[in-house]
Order: structure tokens, then C-alpha cells, then sequence
């Protein structure tokens, strides 16, 4: 499978919150995570950030996505993908 090919697998898997047991098979199990969101300022590796976006994905169901971009560089091994985000709305939880 080409590096374009495990990225955009990895991608789908992990905006759709399939969470880290899916999204492992397309990344090394000590890959690294930054993001200068505040929410995300304790997340630091794949693991922890496909979980979180798993749990986000119980809030906001319906959060969709639009790929503007999905760039290559063979040489350095990394991919980059650029998205707009599309309208959602919060679920809350049903009070008891």
C-alpha cells in the first residue's frame, strides 16, 4: 500500500471515530500528535487523538468534512491533508 493510499485509510478511520483500534493498522504504534487547539493541549501521540476524536464523534454525529487538500512529500514520509469542516450540531446526552 502506497504512503497515499495508509494516509487517506487512516484519515477516513479516524475522522469517522473508528478510534485506535482501527486507525493502529495504518500507523507505527509510537506516532507523535501536536495541535495548538486547547482542547487538544494534553494529546500527544495517534493513540490518544483518534480516542479523543472518537469521543468528540458521541457529542457531534453528524460533523462532516470537505478535503481541499491531500499533499505528498515521498521524501520526508509525511502527508498533510487540509479540511474544511462543514456545519454540525451538538448532541446532548437525554436527561433521566
Amino acid at each position: 500500500m502506497s504512503i497515499n493510499e495508509t494516509a487517506m485509510k487512516f484519515f477516513v478511520a479516524c475522522e469517522a471515530g473508528k478510534g485506535w483500534n482501527e486507525c493502529k493498522a495504518y500507523c507505527h504504534s509510537d506516532a507523535t500528535f501536536s495541535a495548538q487547539a486547547e482542547p487538544l493541549a494534553d494529546v500527544s501521540n495517534l493513540e490518544q487523538y483518534t480516542d479523543w476524536m472518537k469521543g468528540l464523534l458521541t457529542f457531534v454525529p453528524d460533523a462532516r468534512y470537505e478535503i481541499r487538500a491531500f499533499a505528498t512529500d515521498d521524501e520526508r514520509k509525511s502527508v498533510t491533508v487540509l479540511i474544511r469542516e462543514r456545519e454540525a450540531r451538538f448532541h446532548r446526552p437525554a436527561r433521566v
